[in-house]
């Protein structure tokens, strides 16, 4: 899915604390935030399907699959992704959102730091450095 796509398709998701979202286990309404380490569900079924893993038990060898070759400190993310999304959410205040961008970009700088090559998901790092420097100028 190209980048401007996966922009259109979180701003219809992203609609605030009301929205409700389908899910392959049923409807999942949208909870407080938490922080990016525990994301609300809504939030996990944002997130690209290997990132399930980290955040779902039942999930996590999906999640080893694409993650094992690339390093101890891939971990770091899909909480990037998770603020990415956060800070792309509308919604939300500009400074709550220029904070997770802040956030985001220091768990995703700190993941492309630590990757070691050949990595399966570095295409998902590079679509989340460009997310990022999209939300900067929407942001300032």
């Amino acid at each position: 899915m190209s980048m401007a796509a996966r922009m259109r398709a979180l701003g219809r998701v992203l609609l605030g604390s009301a929205v409700l979202c389908c899910t392959a286990g049923g409807v999942v309404a949208a909870e407080p935030y938490r922080d990016q380490w525990h994301p609300t569900m809504l939030e996990i079924y944002q997130l690209p399907n290997f990132c399930r893993g980290q955040y779902i038990p039942e999930e996590r060898n999906v999640w080893l699959a694409h993650i094992s070759s690339c390093g101890n400190f891939m971990n770091h993310l899909c909480p990037g992704l998770v603020l990415i999304n956060r800070a792309a959410n509308t919604s939300r205040s500009k400074g709550e959102r220029k904070e997770d961008l802040r956030m985001a970009r220091g768990e995703i700088e700190y993941t492309r730091s630590n990757m070691k090559q050949p990595c399966p998901v570095e295409a998902e790092v590079q679509g989340a450095e460009s997310r990022i420097k999209v939300l900067q100028i929407f942001l300032k």
